[in-house]
């Protein structure tokens, strides 16, 4: 009997276990298929050198930043960040006269190119723990992806994001998970070439529509049609990323 009851639970276990995600899912090939936009990555974690303090990126810190990207990237997969989107209108604070899209400041752009701008970004970003320590974060600013993304060989890419020197998830964004994300996310619309000057401040407004879709997918009205997706990019990055998740980033000047 005891055995038969043993048999049962196990069999019940592999029954509601069906959908369990398998380490083969967390492939990049099998993650890029399922979510082709965003994809963002890390190229490392550091500490800026001009700071002259012993200064520490925790393990836990780091997962937080990862688990931010996964958050990032579910929401931007998402058709409702689509319909809030182009819902805006968007201004542009740069000038760029080459490529296919020239831009001028002041200008409205194009939100359906620039929807897709934001949506195609593949390209790996470094996380610094930078001389800072208040509420500010900075990115650098990359060329206008807008403009010249399809008719600039060999556009580079900005790809640092600094964070300032704090706990990254206990106290910068005052610890709130949402607004974490929506800063760093901002960081790398700089990274795309999209400023706030003169007035026109487009990544702010991405911003608020991506904020807006997170709050949902965390615990509003999007959480159970996308926890599952949210929980699936998180363990893709812990594994993607896994050696970075084994020890502290440590400067000890």
């Amino acid at each position: 009997m005891k055995n038969k009851l043993h048999f049962i639970f196990l069999l019940l276990f592999i029954l509601g276990c069906k959908n369990i995600i398998k380490p083969s899912d967390y492939t990049k090939e099998a993650i890029n298929k399922k979510y082709p936009y965003w994809q963002v990555g890390i190229d490392r974690f550091y500490i800026a050198p001009e700071i002259s303090s012993y200064t520490v990126i925790t393990v836990e810190e780091k997962r937080w930043a990862l688990r931010s990207l996964a958050l990032m990237r579910a929401i931007i997969n998402t058709p409702e960040f689509e319909t809030e989107f182009l819902k805006k209108t968007y201004i542009s604070s740069v000038n760029e006269s080459r490529g296919g899209y020239p831009i001028t400041n002041g200008q409205e752009y194009d939100k359906n190119r620039l929807l897709a701008v934001v949506r195609n970004r593949k390209y790996n970003v470094q996380y610094c723990k930078y001389n800072r320590t208040s509420q500010v974060a900075v990115g650098g600013i990359g060329p206008s992806r807008y403009a010249l993304e399809g008719y600039i060989n060999n556009l580079g890419d900005a790809t640092f994001v600094g964070i300032p020197n704090m706990n990254w998830k206990s106290e910068f964004a005052y610890g709130i998970f949402i607004g974490f994300v929506g800063v760093i996310f901002h960081e790398h619309l700089h990274n795309t070439g999209l400023n706030h000057l003169n007035g026109h401040d487009t990544p702010t407004a991405i911003q608020t529509v991506a904020e807006g879709i997170g709050k949902r997918i965390l615990g509003g009205d999007l959480k159970d049609k996308y926890q599952k997706q949210v929980e699936e990019l998180t363990a893709y990055y812990y594994t993607e990323y896994k050696e970075w998740l084994t020890t502290s980033t440590i400067h000890n000047p």
